[in-house]
Order: C-alpha cells, then sequence, then structure tokens
C-alpha cells in the first residue's frame, strides 16, 4: 500500500504545484501497469518456483499478456478518443460521461463494481490477504480471471463502442 499512497501523492503535489504534464500523466500511466503487470507476473513465477508445477508459469505468462493487450487497447483509446495519458479520462461502454471530467453516472451495477476490483489498491490488499491466508494459488487464480476480464472488457468495447 505505500506504493499506492506515494503513487497518488507525486500527481497531487504536480497540480498543487501548477508542474503537471501529458509526459507526466503518460509516466503515471505507464509505470502503474507495469506495476500491476509485474505483481501478476511475479505472484504466478512465484507459485512456480514453490511449487515446481510448470503450469502456472505458463498462465504467468499468458495472463502477462492479456494484461498488455488491454492495456494497449486502453492506451490507443486514451490517445485517439480522448487525447489524454490520464487512466480515469477511459470510459467503457457501459458508464456515461458526464460534464466534468472523471465523473461518472448512471445506476451501479456488476460491471461497476468489477470495474473497482479492478482498481490496484483493492487487488493488493485482496491479493494479500490471500496470501497471509497461505493461499497463494487462489490469489494467482483471482489475478488471472481479473486479467482474462480486462481483455474481455476491451474486446467487448471494441465491439460495442
Amino acid at each position: 500500500h505505500i506504493s499506492s499512497v506515494l503513487d497518488g501523492c507525486d500527481g497531487e503535489l504536480a497540480r498543487i504545484k501548477f508542474l503537471s504534464s501529458r509526459i507526466g500523466e503518460w509516466l503515471d500511466t505507464a509505470f502503474d501497469d507495469i506495476v500491476n503487470s509485474s505483481m501478476i507476473l511475479g505472484l504466478g513465477l512465484g507459485i512456480e518456483a514453490s511449487t515446481g508445477n510448470e503450469l502456472f508459469g505458463i498462465l504467468a505468462f499468458s495472463a502477462y499478456g492479456m494484461y498488455l493487450t488491454g492495456t494497449a487497447f486502453i492506451y490507443h483509446e486514451l490517445t485517439t478518443k480522448y487525447k489524454s495519458g490520464y487512466a480515469l479520462d477511459f470510459t467503457w461502454w457501459f458508464e456515461e460521461r458526464t460534464e466534468q471530467s472523471n465523473t461518472l453516472e448512471g445506476e451501479k451495477g456488476i460491471m461497476d463494481i468489477l470495474k473497482l476490483c479492478m482498481r490496484r489498491d483493492f487487488y493488493i490488499l485482496f491479493f494479500l490477504g490471500l496470501i497471509a491466508c497461505t493461499l497463494p494459488v487462489v490469489a494467482f487464480g483471482c489475478a488471472f480471471i481479473a486479467v482474462t476480464a480486462l481483455l474481455s472488457m476491451a474486446l467487448m468495447h471494441k465491439l460495442l463502442g
């Protein structure tokens, strides 16, 4: 959680000092995704190393590839449609954007809940809880499902958007 707190501080400081920039937006977004994808890859490879089961290594690289594919789609949308590097500017097909930037309206459904569950703060705490309960395989399974959901949502967004 320390990285999440520090991650939030740099952008806030830049905005307070009027030093924010598009490069800073992209760096923040890219480094967040590097941390997220590395955590999923590391979790899978760590389980492979501790169990000797090569399937977890294969799944780790598969999850890593799916994460990068879904993220590339979001980056493309941010660049072409939103002209932004700020990840929260991206909205899915089921969300309605209001006049205010980063404000979403509408009924809260299962997709809204899934989107919240895909936030780094949520799943790091969730994974740490599972690992603390000696359930790293379950944590990796949840990460794999989340990455699959990200890629599926990106494909549906492309088809429906």
